[in-house]
């Protein structure tokens, strides 16, 4: 991503929002305090920002979920905060910001989550009371939806299904997008202590990316590259039992009237099943995407809907009409999350009907050559798992656990791995530094963009 793209976005957002400390709350600190111990908790205004908290009850983290979320929260620090005075606080600059109007009807989702049930109701009721008075207080219209009784019937069938809260439904979702080699099994016998732990460590991992286009690359590449591991591994390990002589494989054949020229078969075929998977390319799949006759109007469209909000960014510098170009500005986001549902739904579409509805992807847009391109990053996790599972009842037919058969020669393909994961680990490091790079760079020239236009833009009043 271009610096000069973002740099106006982010300028606005910070210069808006520095006077937010120095602001005092009209809260009434003995009522509505929050601490909620390890307590998970999304706003969705059009910014989706998210919230976690430590053992105490104290924010530990505020991540913004979506470009318009991450701008919104520049220059600001919640850690060590209560959830009522970070929640206040956010739908604050959310007004300032234009995200909510005094003059429209506005409408916030909140999903809470905590160690149980009466916890989660009761975070979820405080939480309410914290955005009825600010609504009160600044008279706004405002109407607050529950995800756990917005959730659709499809969300609520499969949280029944898992005996778990729609809420926490929710945050597995998140920490399995986190967390590739989380299940969805798995993860519903998780407490939510340790759910936010994942999601947490992930984040910090992904503290240097300033937009969710970088982050979604970055989580697309590293998906990408884990299931390649894993299927680097299958090979790895057939090439050392085709080599191996038949002696190795005595302990494993104890319990077992298979040859060692059955096993050997075996693992091939399951390597073959595997190995399969990469010879669908998803460079391939990204071209016919591209040359999708809807998905070419649709990015040409993206592309003019970019360029206006660059100019309103730019022109909100140069008008005393801030007002007008907020406006526009909220317009054009709507323009822009509607483009993107219709390409999602594109491609969901494809995936499902071309590759395989078990297939997870990942999408981000690129600008080459003067053009909006799609970027796919197919993460084939879940057919590879799908596969093991299938061949793991095929061995067990014959005696013979297949985990233990690799791991009599794990230590055999040791070095070949740690080669794979260290030339893996480079290129997620290059996006890396050249994520410090842009933000170091963006911080640095808002903090003297902030000086120059102190005076033009004051401190924004309540």
């Amino acid at each position: 991503m271009k610096i000069g793209k973002i740099l106006f976005s982010f300028l606005f957002i910070f210069v808006l929002s520095i006077g937010f400390y120095g602001c005092t709350s009209d809260l009434n600190k003995e009522n509505d305090v929050i601490k909620s111990a390890n307590s998970y908790l999304t706003l969705d205004i059009n910014p989706s920002i998210e919230i976690i908290t430590n053992d105490e009850g104290l924010v530990v983290q505020v991540n913004g979920l979506n470009d318009d979320a991450m701008l919104l929260l520049v220059g600001n620090e919640f850690a060590g905060k209560t959830v009522d005075e970070v929640v206040d606080a956010i739908i604050n600059l959310a007004l300032e910001l234009g995200y909510l109007e005094l003059t429209a009807d506005n409408a916030i989702v909140v999903t809470a989550e905590s160690e149980d049930d009466e916890k989660t109701t009761e975070l979820e009721t405080k939480v309410n009371e914290v955005i009825n008075k600010f609504a009160a207080r600044k008279k706004l219209k405002m109407q607050i939806v529950n995800a756990r009784l917005g959730a659709n019937s499809e969300m609520k069938a499969q949280a029944k299904e898992l005996n778990i809260s729609v809420g926490k439904l929710k945050l597995i979702n998140v920490a399995m997008e986190l967390d590739d080699t989380l299940t969805l099994e798995a993860a519903a016998a998780m407490p939510v202590k340790d759910l936010n732990r994942i999601v947490i460590d992930a984040r910090k991992e992904m503290n240097d990316f300033l937009s969710e286009e970088a982050k979604r690359n970055y989580l697309g590449l590293k998906a990408q590259l884990n299931s390649e591991l894993r299927i680097k591994r299958v090979e790895l390990l057939y090439q050392t039992m085709l080599e191996a002589d038949e002696s190795e494989f005595v302990s494993i054949l104890e319990n077992s009237t298979a040859t060692v020229e059955e096993v050997k078969a075996l693992y091939k075929s399951y390597y073959e099943e595997v190995s399969a998977l990469m010879s669908s390319n998803a460079g391939t799949f990204e071209e016919e995407l591209n040359n999708n006759e809807s998905i070419i109007e649709l990015l040409n469209t993206r592309q003019s809907l970019l360029e206006t909000k660059k100019n309103l960014e730019n022109g909100i510098t140069t008008t005393q009409n801030k007002r007008e170009i907020r406006d526009l500005l909220k317009a054009n986001r709507e323009e822009l999350l509607e483009n993107e549902d219709q390409i999602k739904n594109i491609i969901q579409d494809y995936i499902r009907n071309i590759i395989s509805e078990l297939v997870k992807y990942r999408y981000n847009f690129v600008e080459a050559d003067g053009k909006l391109r799609l970027e796919l990053h197919l993460d084939r996790i879940r057919e590879v798992n799908e596969i093991k599972e299938k061949y793991e009842a095929l061995f067990l037919e014959k005696g013979i656990d297949l985990e233990a058969l690799e791991e009599l020669f794990s230590d055999s393909i040791n070095e070949a791995v740690k080669a794979f994961m260290d030339e893996n680990k480079d290129k997620l490091d290059e996006l890396k530094e050249k994520a410090k790079d842009i933000k170091s760079t963006i911080v640095e020239e808002l903090k003297e963009k902030h000086k120059e236009f102190k005076e033009s833009f004051g401190k924004i009043k309540k």
